[in-house]
């Protein structure tokens, strides 16, 4: 796959220098260009910012396509040691730090009466804690609502949230915490 590894550091498409703390295997998702459904294809790679590209300590975390992570330079590496050895209260924030995932954030656009709104907040309350969009369907289904889903502009959005490497044994994304949102209310 790559040559990265826990503890590297690089820089990838957020700017910044970033230290890799995890290395997660990113499947495909669906049947797409010469990629079976669970076919390998690559890492996600969880990583934690410990400098601006102009070497400003900050921190923050994201994960992203390890494809799009790039080593650093003796020079960029020579650069964070130095300052970590000068900054020692800085350096025990940075290893302290814990890794904190924002999840995606999946939406879909829906066309829901008044009546209609009330039954999706009670089908949201017979989700499980974790479900994939075949479970989401054929709740949705089993109380006549699977015909709302729509495109924009519609009066409802619907968001669940995943993580990305997080997928059942059948390699499709495991949803959680979803909310039924009123277009009016998101517009404000």
């Amino acid at each position: 796959m790559s040559n990265l590894e826990v503890g590297n550091w690089v820089t990838q498409y957020s700017a910044g220098f970033w230290q890799i703390v995890d290395l997660k295997p990113k499947y495909a998702e669906e049947d797409r260009a010469g990629k079976h459904k669970g076919d390998l294809i690559g890492q996600w790679a969880l990583l934690k910012k410990g400098f601006t590209p102009k070497m400003k300590f900050r921190m923050d975390c994201e994960t992203v396509d390890a494809s799009w992570c790039k080593p650093i330079n003796d020079e960029q590496m020579q650069a964070i040691t130095q300052y970590f050895e000068s900054h020692a209260e800085d350096h025990q924030r940075f290893e302290d730090q814990p890794f904190f995932e924002r999840p995606a954030i999946t939406t879909n656009w829906l066309n829901l009466s008044a009546e209609e709104v009330l039954r999706f907040q009670e089908a949201l309350a017979a989700f499980p804690a974790k479900f994939t969009g075949a479970e989401i369907i054929a709740i949705l289904k089993e109380r006549n609502l699977s015909s709302c889903f729509s495109t924009p502009p519609a009066n409802h959005l619907f968001h669940c949230k995943h993580i990305l490497w997080e997928l059942n044994p059948d390699y499709e994304p495991l949803y959680y915490d979803p909310i039924l949102i009123s277009n009016q209310d998101h517009e404000k």
